[in-house]
């Protein structure tokens, strides 16, 4: 096991639904190991973003446990969406390149409503789940259950039925989750 520089990482989670946000803050955690969970993880303040090497099994994974917790609470099923996770990669990649966390690029302003329509996806509503510094797949879901800021509320929310996620490492936290949920435009009748 490689030792990574001990650093403060600042477990933070944020929710964003079209014109709601939500903003709160985790715990602080000392990180002085690489997790085992997360495959190619980067010591923290690395400005490039990677993609974990096993990051298809995580998004599965998450997709499954969001999946698990919606039918629990009478919810249908999101199905993946590869837009939503196109957004989603594209976003992680920009905090970290950036250096910021939040649902708003602190420049632009662009937000995830913007982000969505920049790749194409039409939608009704969009919403976004972000955490940064979790170690594995039950972290994270659990933190964003255990909010107290709309981030469970996004997850067994009835309107969503795509979502898409990614997981990105480097930058200030060392791993950033990102969700996208949608609800889809209606195709337009002929």
């Amino acid at each position: 096991m490689t030792s990574v520089r001990r650093s403060t990482i600042f477990t933070f989670t944020l929710l964003a639904t079209i014109g709601i946000a939500g903003f709160g803050c985790g715990s602080i955690e000392e990180f002085p190991f690489l997790p085992s969970s997360v495959a190619g993880y980067v010591s923290p303040s690395s400005d490039t973003c990677y993609l974990p090497d096993d990051e298809a099994q995580l998004v599965d994974e998450v997709i499954r446990k969001v999946n698990e917790i919606r039918a629990e609470n009478g919810v249908g099923p999101v199905t993946y969406n590869e837009t939503l996770a196109a957004v989603a990669g594209d976003y992680g990649c920009t905090m970290i390149r950036d250096d910021y966390f939040g649902h708003y690029h602190p420049e632009t302003g662009e937000g995830p409503g913007e982000r969505a329509s920049a790749h194409g996806y039409r939608y009704r509503a969009v919403g976004e789940n972000l955490a940064a510094g979790q170690k594995t797949v039950e972290e994270v879901v659990q933190d964003w259950m255990e909010s107290e800021d709309g981030h469970r509320e996004n997850i067994i929310n009835p309107m969503w039925t795509e979502i898409g996620v990614a997981v990105r490492t480097g930058g200030t936290y060392g791993i950033y989750w990102v969700q996208e949920f949608g609800a889809p435009w209606p195709a337009l009748l002929p």
